[in-house]
């Protein structure tokens, strides 16, 4: 079984890490936005595929905005974007 050692022989990921924040911050940074962006790419399409199926059993606009915090026109604005019908003419805020 490999272990963090093994593969990072110099003192383990930390070390990695800790090193790369003190000699490389943008390159960090970088990694950071990378990873925040996919991550909100993931987390956005679940959503969508969430509020999808809930539609699908009959839930109400109102009834799916409340449970995930969004308006019923945001949860219609992102169904519809979604669903590949077009967008509408402005996203609501």
């Amino acid at each position: 079984m490999t272990t963090q050692r093994d593969r990072f022989p110099e003192g383990g990921r930390g070390t990695v890490l800790r090193r790369a924040g003190r000699t490389a911050p943008a390159i960090r940074l970088r990694l950071l936005v990378q990873l925040r962006s996919a991550l909100d790419e993931v987390t956005d399409t679940a959503l969508d595929e969430g509020m999808a199926a809930a539609k699908a059993e009959g839930w109400g606009l109102r009834q799916i905005g409340g449970q995930v915090g969004l308006s019923h026109e945001k949860v219609r604005y992102r169904l519809a974007r979604a669903a590949g019908r077009g967008e509408p003419a402005r996203e609501p805020s």
